[in-house]
């Protein structure tokens, strides 16, 4: 997970520090700050979880144990940026 404030490079241009958005990553907003979780991560975690669950015996296959669980959180999190998304827009829309 990573944390970029907004700021100024020496050119003077406005940069988020990602050049680019992709696929592969939720941008969310928490405190007023850009949040980027890629799915790199989100699956490391994962297979990190599926090893202790194979422990405690929740599961046999430790492989697609993690892949559904980081596609879960993955989409929950892409969700949660869309809706994010909307209610911005929406406030700047909305009349005073």
């Amino acid at each position: 997970m990573e944390i970029y404030r907004k700021n100024t490079n020496w050119r003077g241009k406005e940069s988020s520090g990602s050049s680019s958005v992709s696929k592969d990553s939720a941008i969310l907003e928490i405190n007023s700050r850009s949040v980027r979780i890629s799915k790199n991560q989100i699956e490391n975690m994962c297979q990190e979880f599926a090893k202790v669950a194979y422990k405690l015996g929740e599961t046999n296959d430790q492989a697609n144990y993690a892949d559904e669980m980081a596609g879960t959180i993955f989409t929950a999190y892409k969700e949660f940026e869309e809706r994010q998304r909307k209610e911005k827009k929406k406030r700047k829309i909305r009349p005073i």
